[in-house]
C-alpha cells in the first residue's frame, strides 16, 4: 500500500512552517465542526461570520504602521473594511480594495487650521517587518448563499490576502467556488 499524505497533513505542515523562523506568523485555529459555523468565539474577533477581516489585528496594525494618523481616522477605515460586502459587485469591490492596499487610503485632515490630506497605509511595503502576518485555519465565512471554510487564509495586517484550499489527491471533487466575500 502506498503512503498517502492527507489534506490535513499538508495543512498542519504549512501552519507549522509559517509559525517558525523566519516567518513567525501568528496562527489561529478555528473549529471546523459544522455545528460551530455560527459560533463567533472562534479566535478571529469578528462580530459577524460575514466579516472577512481580523478587526483587532487590523486596528492594531494600522495604528502601528501609521503612527501620525489620528485614531479616529484609523477607526473609520477599520469600520469600513469590516462591512458586509456580499451584496456588492465582487469584481469592482475587489479592485477598489486592491487599489487601497497598493496605493493607500487618502484622508482629509486639518493642519495648522487649514484643510490638508494624508494617506493611510494598509500594508507597509517599505518595511515589511512592521506588518502583522497571520494564518487562520478553518475559518467559517458566511457568503451570500452558503458558508465557506477555507483550509488556510493568510492575512497581512488583518486583511485576507491568500486563500488556500487543499484537496486529497485520491478524492474526486466537483468544485463550485462562488465565494461571497471580498478582499
Amino acid at each position: 500500500m502506498r503512503n498517502f499524505i492527507s489534506e490535513d497533513d499538508i495543512e498542519q505542515a504549512i501552519l507549522s512552517e509559517l509559525k517558525e523562523e523566519p516567518y513567525k506568523y501568528d496562527i489561529i485555529i478555528c473549529d471546523a465542526d459544522p455545528s460551530k459555523r455560527d459560533d463567533l468565539n472562534d479566535g478571529t474577533g469578528r462580530a459577524s461570520k460575514k466579516e472577512c477581516v481580523l478587526p483587532a489585528v487590523l486596528e492594531k496594525s494600522l495604528k502601528k504602521i501609521n503612527p501620525n494618523i489620528a485614531p479616529e481616522h484609523i477607526d473609520r477605515i477599520v469600520k469600513t473594511l469590516r462591512q458586509d460586502y456580499t451584496g456588492t459587485d465582487i469584481v469592482a469591490t475587489n479592485y477598489k480594495l486592491y487599489q487601497q492596499i497598493r496605493n493607500n487610503i487618502k484622508i482629509n485632515v486639518r493642519r495648522n487650521g487649514k484643510e490638508d490630506f494624508d494617506f493611510v497605509k494598509l500594508v507597509d511595503f517599505e518595511h515589511p517587518e512592521n506588518n502583522t502576518f497571520t494564518a487562520v485555519s478553518q475559518m467559517w465565512i458566511q457568503g451570500k448563499v452558503y458558508y465557506r471554510r477555507p483550509d488556510i487564509l493568510i492575512f497581512i495586517n488583518g486583511l485576507p490576502m491568500v486563500f488556500i484550499e487543499l484537496k486529497n489527491s485520491i478524492v474526486r471533487i466537483d468544485a463550485d467556488f462562488k465565494f461571497g466575500c471580498s478582499l
